[in-house]
């Protein structure tokens, strides 16, 4: 666990660095420049190509991490694994492609009437979703060679300051609506490439595929991975993208800018899952190769309880700070407050039941996905339809939580059947207790001062509080560790510091 600790904690900071520049930006910057329309086509345009994207990478992602370390030999590139993913995937945007362009009068028909310039501007999330095609491939790839930080800096910056700079030239006028759409489009594009140099300076770019490797059986045990997990990539996205595809199509582009800004506010809980999930995954991979049950375990309590420590501090910070966000932000978007309280208990659940996702896709079990997968996509869909008429853009957000409680009831319920093993401990149950005592101390303190000053004394509050109980408690081994580690270095550098004064 010292490599995922170390990469994760790197990852992380990079994640957050990403999330400062994307929060400020997309929350007070888009929202001030941009009207709620412009904001909303900009989202709806991301989500739909998320969606092609994910229907078109045909699971690479889990398929990626479950059979590459059978092709693991950097000697022989890998036996051209990484071909083998680009050309699978190159495929499946085709289709989704060719399918999109038949049903376009149908897509087009269903935006016309609520969101008419998403209706003439679709066309250009294909891009997007082409370079999210490859920069998937690339980032799992990566991933499996242990190698996260690159992707997530091109992920989490590089595409928040690119697009930061495209909305800057539109609002001075320097380019048009279609122009900018070019530019926030290609940044995309240019991201993949910059992966794909990078794999170049790594000696990991490689193109020839072994065929020797593939024999009958093993192709056979692919080709029924990727359709039995299929669906479940699919709910996962699904969860991510939908909510505000169906708001942009029943509420208009203006409802959707409102409510893509205030459930990204609460999605940024999300990130520490992203960052220690994408790391854990490999270790869980090579566990399962191992045959090694105890070390999955292992994998899955620690992942589970760092990631809800992580996700829970973002949330008191987010949470309690809402308020604050919100004065610097046109009054239309303050609505969307419950969307933060909603997502944000939906993000909570995920920090502690996510690794179980991996744990079945990468075990002998992962046709249940399918099946389980299936029944919550069908759910999703019906729900966003029933909640979001009956409650407006807080009904999508309904939607969210309910549906990623019932995924994540039956994915944990399956893992303790099967393996035995659950995220559960009397650590996490220590955390969720600070978690709950300091909403109970927090809520009862007033906004008394500006909302800058506000915002900085509750979250260094927020912060000193709850580190000190989470380490005092002695919750998490690796916070523990990290303090310590922390604290030598300081002592070190005061000691350096003091020795050159004399």
């Amino acid at each position: 666990m010292g490599i995922v600790r170390r990469e994760s904690i790197r990852s992380t900071i990079f994640s957050y660095i990403g999330i400062l520049i994307g929060f400020i930006s997309q929350t007070f910057i888009f929202t001030n420049l941009l009207t709620t329309q412009i904001v909303g086509l900009i989202r709806v345009l991301q989500s739909f190509a998320g969606l092609q994207a994910e229907v078109g990478q045909l699971s690479i992602q889990t398929t990626t991490g479950r059979f590459f370390p059978y092709f693991r030999n950097k000697e022989n590139g890998h036996h051209g694994f990484l071909m083998m993913s680009i050309l699978l995937t190159s495929f499946g945007f085709l289709l989704i492609f060719l399918l999109t362009f038949v049903f376009r009068n149908a897509i087009v028909g269903w935006y016309n009437e609520q969101s008419p310039l998403f209706a003439q501007k679709f066309y250009y999330a294909f891009p997007i979703a082409l370079a999210l095609i490859y920069i998937t491939v690339f980032e799992s790839y990566l991933r499996m060679l242990y190698r996260i930080i690159f992707s997530t800096i091109l992920k989490e910056i590089y595409i928040r300051l690119f697009a930061l700079g495209a909305v800057l030239l539109f609002y001075f006028k320097m380019v048009d609506l279609d122009g900018f759409l070019l530019i926030f489009s290609g940044t995309y594009a240019l991201a993949a490439i910059l992966m794909i140099i990078y794999l170049k300076m790594l000696g990991e770019l490689h193109f020839k595929i072994n065929t020797q490797v593939l024999t009958k059986d093993f192709l056979k045990e692919i080709r029924q991975y990727i359709s039995y997990t299929y669906v479940t990539i699919l709910v996962h996205r699904g969860i991510l993208e939908m909510d505000k595809i169906f708001i942009a199509a029943m509420n208009g582009l203006g409802a959707a800018g409102i409510y893509s800004v205030t459930s990204l506010m609460a999605n940024v809980i999300s990130m520490p899952v992203n960052a220690i999930g994408n790391i854990s995954i490999s270790f869980i991979s090579e566990a399962f190769k191992a045959n090694d049950q105890t070390k999955i375990r292992e994998i899955y309590h620690k992942a589970s309880l760092n990631q809800f420590i992580a996700s829970a501090l973002l949330f008191l910070l987010i949470w309690f700070n809402a308020d604050s966000f919100f004065s610097f932000m046109p009054d239309e978007y303050s609505q969307g407050k419950i969307i933060i309280l909603l997502i944000g208990i939906a993000k909570l659940t995920d920090a502690i039941c996510a690794n179980s996702n991996s744990i079945i896709l990468l075990s002998n079990y992962y046709s249940f996905m399918m099946f389980s997968g299936s029944f919550v996509l069908a759910f999703l869909i019906a729900a966003n339809i029933f909640f979001i008429r009956l409650m407006g853009i807080s009904g999508a957000a309904v939607a969210i939580l309910t549906s990623v409680v019932l995924h994540n009831s039956l994915k944990v319920g399956f893992v303790w059947w099967k393996l035995k093993i659950h995220p559960f401990t009397l650590n996490l149950g220590k955390t969720i207790g600070i978690f709950l005592i300091m909403l109970l101390i927090f809520e009862f303190i007033p906004d008394l001062l500006s909302p800058v000053l506000d915002i900085i004394l509750k979250s260094i509050l927020i912060l000193v509080i709850y580190l000190s109980l989470v380490i005092y408690l002695k919750v998490s081994i690796e916070i523990n560790q990290l303090k310590i580690e922390i604290v030598d270095r300081l002592i070190v550098y005061y000691k350096t510091i003091t020795n050159r004064s004399k």
